[in-house]
């Protein structure tokens, strides 16, 4: 495999060419690009790719803004979140082809990408969990709504013992 980043000598400097699709789906010329984030609110976004598949896996990884007007940034698609439409956040399939980036764009230095990541995943990570817990109020709201305007054989599903045990079990995991 080639790295995702190619340094590319040009007369005014070092630039990075980009090749390749977000998202797994690869044309055959293409290679894999791991991570691209929000592109329809910014112009400017960063992109992690593995740009040195013979380092230690850590430091295999770059981070690199690129400008999304770029001659060659094809924006395809946005992506589900959990399932939401989260546009215009969340994530996007995006093709590269022959995008010319500047070196000087790379955050940190080459093979820095798994540093940079993981230092955003924290809160990340709690801002995911939050938004799960949000949904599952949400669910569990939605639930009681409907189990006390409802009746079944007379009584609200509330009433019934079943629809209290459903909820213990619920509560218990």
């Amino acid at each position: 495999m080639q790295p995702i980043f190619s340094v590319l000598l040009k007369e005014k400097g070092i630039h990075i060419l980009l090749m390749g699709t977000s998202g797994g789906l690869v044309e055959p010329t293409d290679l894999v690009l791991l991570v691209i984030h929000v592109v329809d609110v910014c112009d400017l976004n960063n992109m992690l790719g593995k740009t040195d598949y013979s380092a230690a896996k850590h430091k295999q990884q770059s981070m690199i803004f690129v400008d999304v007007r770029s001659p060659g940034v094809r924006i395809k698609r946005s992506l589900l979140v959990f399932g939401f439409d989260d546009a215009p956040h969340g994530h996007a399939e995006v093709s590269f082809k022959n995008v010319c980036v500047p070196a000087s764009n790379i955050l940190l230095g080459e093979g820095h990408g798994f540093e940079i990541a993981q230092g955003r995943l924290g809160p990340g990570r709690l801002h995911h969990c939050m938004r799960l817990i949000g949904a599952a109020e949400h669910g569990m709201q939605m639930m009681a709504h409907r189990e006390l305007s409802r009746k079944v054989f007379g009584m609200f599903i509330t009433e019934h013992g079943s629809f209290l045990a459903d909820v213990a079990k619920v509560i218990a995991i």
